[in-house]
């Protein structure tokens, strides 16, 4: 049996908490190592004989030390407010998103069963929406993969070398099996052409750190994770 966590709203916290850490240093364009180093330097130039002694430091925080101590965590606390604003909208789009997404879906089933008025339909019916989720279970397994993919290959950006290559070519070749499934589906062909024929110059913008040789890649993979999400949704989706 699954552990519950007896503190559910601290776990929420602590998870809304890091995106936002990691949202404010991503904002400054810096690294938490980044944020430590730029404490060490000031403190570094402020200096003086007896440094390892408390009183030294007491005696010297004033001035300059003072000034830009409270400058840097004034920066700081204003970057991560605006973006603990700006997490918390995105949850809160996500959720409605998600929520309007099982509105609509429940919506559509019970239209389903409502329209349903002899035996031969209700067999028909009953295929059409076991199938439906058969794809949509196949669907939802591409785009975990993809976003496993994304997720490596955004670990792996501003590394030297070319050591986003490697993930350019998963995605290529996830893409490729992609292809290859949804021309076995209803409608397969209209699905591959909606696949291909998304927008993808800068669809998204590039993350800190991108290769812009597998510009066109990011691109794809991006446009593909958009239009997929698209795919599981469609109430079209195993029809004939």
């Amino acid at each position: 049996m699954a552990e519950v966590c007896p503190l559910p709203w601290f776990h929420h916290f602590a998870h809304l908490f890091v995106r936002t850490f990691v949202c404010t240093y991503t904002f400054l364009g810096t690294s938490p190592g980044g944020m430590a180093a730029q404490i060490v330097t000031l403190l570094a130039t402020e200096a003086q004989g007896g440094w390892w002694k408390l009183s030294t430091w007491r005696t010297n925080w004033r001035g300059a030390l003072k000034r830009g101590f409270y400058t840097l965590v004034t920066v700081w606390a204003i970057t991560f407010a605006i973006c603990g604003v700006t997490t918390i909208y995105d949850d809160h789009r996500a959720f409605s998103n998600r929520l309007r997404a099982l509105v609509n879906e429940n919506n559509r089933l019970k239209s389903e069963s409502q329209n349903t008025t002899s035996p031969a339909n209700n067999s028909g019916e009953s295929r059409n929406i076991q199938l439906k989720r058969e794809i949509q279970s196949k669907l939802s397994l591409f785009m975990t993969r993809g976003e496993a993919i994304r997720d490596a290959w955004k670990a792996a950006m501003g590394k030297p070398g070319e050591s986003q290559l490697p993930h350019a070519n998963k995605a290529r070749q996830w893409h490729t099996e992609l292809e290859d499934y949804l021309r076995k589906i209803p409608k397969g062909d209209i699905y591959i052409a909606r696949l291909n024929s998304a927008p993808r110059t800068g669809f998204g913008g590039y993350p800190m750190g991108h290769d812009p040789k597998v510009n066109d890649t990011w691109d794809l993979l991006i446009s593909d994770l958009a239009v997929l999400d698209q795919f599981i949704k469609d109430p079209e989706l195993g029809r004939p």
